[in-house]
């Protein structure tokens, strides 16, 4: 089982392994928190509708474009133009839509970010954050990595799979202290001992919405770990299962390729094939 899993919509399958919760005014100031940052993120997005016609446009543009230079092959440009100028009028208007959205897009989140409203939220974030690592404990050098969740959803009382993404990569704050590795996430902090952790096995391509780090994922620092990106937003990654075998029960943890580096680092964990 997936260390993250969520078992309902307010449980998770780490919960036997909490051994820390932030208090109760916490948690509660950072309920508050998120559903400020939904309301700003629904300012500085499309209503859906515009949102949707954004992703059929790109959609059009791009199988016209494929087209019409698939077609090049046997004629001109010239020539395809004057056997089916729609096709080739089609493609520019759907480029055209597609680049307007595009940029009115654009605008609206940076009038957002640069609002007041906005910078009050990345204070009030800014002083939550201070309140969490104090409460639970954590040190100044732990690190940032990511780890993975299966990407599940609720539908008729019960989690099903996620059809548009595998995973959901969760930054967690990371830790060893007293021999064993610690994990805060969700205003919890796990405590797993470092003789419980097994040997990464590798598996291939996980799908995820989100990318967590100040740097791009095609930067010099994270190109060699080959991230990939499609025109939906979802990214593309490899990733480790480190197998957990606790008294509660078995798991795993699954850290992305990009960031077991780090993760092997601060645990000593090994991965097949490493001698």
């Amino acid at each position: 089982m997936n260390l993250f899993e969520a078992t309902d919509p307010e449980h998770f399958a780490y919960e036997p392994l909490v051994i820390k919760r932030v208090s109760k005014e916490t948690e509660e100031a950072s309920e508050r928190l998120y559903d400020h940052v939904e309301q700003l993120d629904k300012k500085s997005s499309l209503p859906g509708w515009l949102g949707a016609v954004q992703t059929i446009s790109l959609l059009a543009a791009g199988i016209l474009t494929v087209g019409i230079f698939n077609g090049t092959g046997e004629v001109t440009l010239a020539e395809g133009f004057a056997n089916a100028p729609g096709i080739y009028i089609g493609c520019v208007i759907a480029w055209l839509l597609w680049a307007v959205l595009f940029i009115l897009t654009k605008t609206k989140a940076k009038k957002t970010t640069g609002s007041a409203e906005f910078a009050e939220v990345v204070k009030t974030g800014d002083d939550i954050e201070e309140r969490v690592r104090e409460e639970l404990g954590i040190p100044d050098d732990a690190k940032e990595i990511d780890a993975l969740m299966d990407a599940l959803i609720e539908k008729n009382g019960k989690m099903v799979r996620n059809k548009l993404f595998s995973h959901m990569n969760l930054p967690c704050t990371m830790f060893v202290q007293d021999g064993a590795l610690h994990i805060a996430i969700h205003g919890s902090l796990i405590r797993i001992p470092l003789y419980e952790l097994g040997t990464g096995t590798k598996a291939k391509n996980a799908t995820f919405p989100d990318w967590n780090k100040k740097e791009a994922y095609n930067s010099k620092t994270y190109k060699p770990f080959k991230v990939r990106q499609n025109n939906f937003g979802v990214y593309f990654s490899h990733y480790y299962n480190v197998p957990i075998q606790d008294a509660s029960g078995d798991y795993v943890l699954q850290i992305p390729l990009y960031d077991m580096g780090p993760f092997m680092e601060l645990t000593g964990v090994k991965v097949e094939g490493q001698e």
